[in-house]
C-alpha cells in the first residue's frame, strides 16, 4: 500500500529557475524590472489621487512626499544580476501601458494614460525554488489602470512568468481578508481560495488575517491560462470592453 502512495504522489525533484531582469511584453501592459526611473511618474499615478486608497490594505505608504516615495522604489530595485540573491527576496517589475487608457469623464472620453505610462508594481515573491512555489504580490496599481484590460493583462503576465517561464508547481495570491477587491480579483483570475490564517499579522496597530489563494500547475493552470488568453484575444474586446467576462469564457471551458 505504501508503495503505491509513494507512486501516485512522486513528483519531478527539479527546482524552479530563478526571475530574471526580463521585459514581460503584452499587447496592452507591459512588465518591466522596477527602476528609479519611474519613481516619479509612479508617484503621480499612485500618490496623488485616492492615497489612502491605494495602500489601505499594503504593508507601505501612504507617502508623505514625492521622496520619500522615491526612496521606497530605490530600496526594491534589484541589482543588474540574476536575482534573487535570496529566495525570500521579492522580485519588483513597473506595470507600463502599451496602449493609451481611456476614461470617460463627465460624457467626455479622455486618455487618462498614455502608452509608456507607468501606472503601477508588482512583485514576484516568497518563492522556493526546490518547492517549486511562488507568489504574486503585492499588485499595486493607479486608480487609472484598476478595472481595465491592462490591468488583468499585467497580472497574467506575471502568472504565466511564475508558472511557465520559471517552472513553478504553485503560484500564491495573499490579501487581507478584509480587502474585498483584492479577494474578487484572485477570484477572477481562477486563483482557489484555500483558507484564512487567522490573526496572521499586526497591521497598522490592527489585527490581520490573512486569505490564502492558489493556482496549481496542470490541468488547472491550463485552463485558467487559455481563458485569460480567450479573455484577452481582440475578438472579444470591442472598444476596449469585453464582450464576454471571464468567468463566463472560463466556465465554458470548465463544462466543455
Amino acid at each position: 500500500m505504501s508503495e503505491d502512495i509513494a507512486a501516485k504522489t512522486a513528483v519531478d525533484t527539479h527546482a524552479a529557475k530563478p526571475p530574471l531582469r526580463e521585459v514581460l511584453v503584452g499587447s496592452h501592459a507591459k512588465l518591466v524590472p522596477l527602476s528609479t526611473l519611474h519613481s516619479h511618474e509612479l508617484y503621480m499615478h499612485l500618490c496623488k489621487e485616492l492615497q489612502s486608497s491605494t495602500f489601505a490594505y499594503l504593508g507601505h505608504g501612504p507617502f508623505e512626499n514625492e521622496q520619500e516615495f522615491e526612496t521606497f522604489i530605490a530600496q526594491r530595485v534589484t541589482p543588474s544580476t540574476t536575482i534573487p540573491s535570496r529566495e525570500s527576496d521579492p522580485v519588483f517589475f513597473a506595470v507600463i501601458t502599451q496602449q493609451a487608457i481611456l476614461k470617460e469623464r463627465e460624457g467626455v472620453t479622455v486618455v487618462v494614460a498614455a502608452p509608456g505610462s507607468a501606472v503601477g508594481y508588482l512583485a514576484l515573491t516568497d518563492m522556493n525554488l526546490a518547492h517549486r512555489t511562488i507568489e504574486i504580490g503585492p499588485v499595486t496599481l493607479a486608480p487609472v489602470l484598476q478595472r481595465t484590460t491592462a490591468s488583468t493583462e499585467a497580472v497574467f503576465l506575471a502568472m504565466r512568468y511564475g508558472l511557465d517561464t520559471l517552472g513553478n508547481r504553485r503560484l500564491e495570491w495573499t490579501c487581507d481578508s478584509r480587502n474585498a477587491g483584492s479577494r474578487r480579483a484572485a477570484e477572477r483570475l481562477g486563483f482557489t481560495y484555500e483558507g484564512t490564517l487567522r490573526q496572521h499579522r499586526i497591521h497598522r496597530g490592527r489585527n490581520r488575517d490573512t486569505d490564502l489563494f492558489s493556482i496549481i500547475d496542470g490541468e488547472e493552470w491550463d485552463v485558467r491560462r487559455k481563458a485569460l488568453e480567450s479573455w484577452l484575444d481582440p475578438s472579444n474586446l470591442v472598444g476596449g470592453r469585453q464582450i464576454r467576462s471571464l468567468e463566463n469564457v472560463r466556465g465554458s471551458m470548465t463544462m466543455g
